[in-house]
């Protein structure tokens, strides 16, 4: 966030102090990843250039972080309260209700308060809604918790905004691939400081395409980046990143750094031989989402959407629009909430984290009914992880 380099040497120095946050730390020739000791569900990765590309690192380090303090709550931020004695926004209200699924339940629960950005009232939700890791299964024992719209920022707003810019990119994919709303538009004048950083993958016989988006809020960009095997022979097929920002350029840029990031991890650990035990580790918790487009046998269907698009230029959305990120969003969205994440590792750093949803919106959840799959495009589950 950032340009001290030894930034990254002094985060991890300090995160090795205490034995719950402790981590293995893996690297490959353009991958790095930090996984807890103790809970390989709290990872942050991301691709790397080597021991000095301090940017991505922190990239890394910080995703980490943001992982690590959702999984733990201060008791004096979480309520007590019996279900049905109280007022609350459940499940359905904060985006899953597309899922179809009952996340419902009766009796003595944790609760979070959550802020409104359009009225400043706030509302009670569940704990695990935005503390996602703290889950024993015993209150909302049907509902396996998401990070989507959780953001770590170096104030309150700049977490809000990057949650926010996540939200929105998801909720504008759920209701293409999902919901049957609007569709995808390929983006054909790439700019050639682009180009020339696409010209690695074709050398390596992968194709990169990026597509528009093309639902509402029309004034919030939202970019679907693809890297496809042009070789059966290379070792998996395809992956996936999104983007979303206030111009077409900049969501671009956000869906490239996320795809290039998934390819490289993958480009790495999809090998024969895993030697190390740390290796093992991040192999094992690689979303089984993620597995269907890696495959070849999706291959055709992808291809056959995807190759029958139509085309749009850059140049036609480089209009400059008014209206902050918030503005833009309240135009579409009924209200935004956020909820700030505490915890000890973000107070003695001078960070802060939040997690964001958008009333009105559709949250992303990977786990989806039979139902859902039914109408989803190719009906399979979307190509994210």
């Amino acid at each position: 966030m950032n340009k001290d380099f030894t930034e990254p040497i002094w985060l991890k120095r300090y995160l090795m102090k205490e034995e719950d946050w402790q981590f293995h730390e893996v690297r490959h020739s353009k991958n790095v990843g930090f996984i807890n000791r103790k809970n390989n569900n709290i990872s942050g990765h991301h691709f790397s250039f080597g021991r000095f590309d301090y940017n991505n690192e922190l990239k890394a380090i910080y995703e980490y972080m943001e992982r690590y303090t959702c999984s733990e709550t201060k008791y004096e931020d979480t309520k007590l309260y019996r279900t049905n004695e109280i007022r609350y926004l459940d499940f359905n209200d904060l985006g899953f209700k597309w899922l179809k699924k009952d996340f419902s339940y009766s009796g003595r629960a944790e609760f979070v308060e959550a802020k409104s950005l359009k009225t400043g009232l706030t509302h009670l939700v569940p704990t695990v809604f935005a503390y996602y890791l703290k889950n024993d299964f015993k209150q909302w024992k049907n509902f396996e918790g998401n990070s989507n719209g959780n953001a770590v920022g170096l104030s309150i707003e700049d977490a809000i905004e990057r949650g926010l810019l996540e939200f929105i990119e998801r909720d504008k994919f759920i209701r293409y691939w999902y919901l049957s709303d609007g569709n995808i538009l390929k983006i054909v004048d790439i700019d050639p400081v682009m180009e020339n950083r696409l010209k690695y993958f074709r050398q390596n016989e992968y194709q990169v395409d990026f597509f528009m988006i093309n639902n509402k809020p029309e004034n919030i960009y939202s970019v679907w980046c693809l890297i496809r095997s042009t070789n059966i022979k290379n070792s998996f097929f395809s992956v996936s990143g999104l983007g979303a920002g206030l111009s077409l350029k900049c969501a671009m840029e956000s869906a490239f750094v996320e795809v290039a990031g998934m390819y490289f991890s993958q480009k790495d650990i999809k090998r024969d031989v895993f030697k190390r035990e740390d290796e093992k580790l991040v192999k094992n918790i690689l979303n089984e989402n993620l597995k269907v487009y890696l495959s070849y046998d999706v291959m055709e269907i992808l291809n056959n959407l995807i190759d029958s698009t139509a085309g749009i230029q850059t140049a036609k959305n480089a209009e400059e629009e008014e209206g902050t990120l918030k503005e833009r969003a309240l135009r579409y969205y009924k209200d935004i909430l956020y909820i700030p994440i505490r915890h000890r590792i973000l107070d003695d750093l001078g960070l802060h984290a939040a997690k964001v949803t958008c009333l009105g919106g559709n949250n992303m959840y990977f786990n989806c009914s039979e139902e859902v799959l039914r109408g989803a495009k190719l009906g399979i589950i979307c190509p994210l992880a």
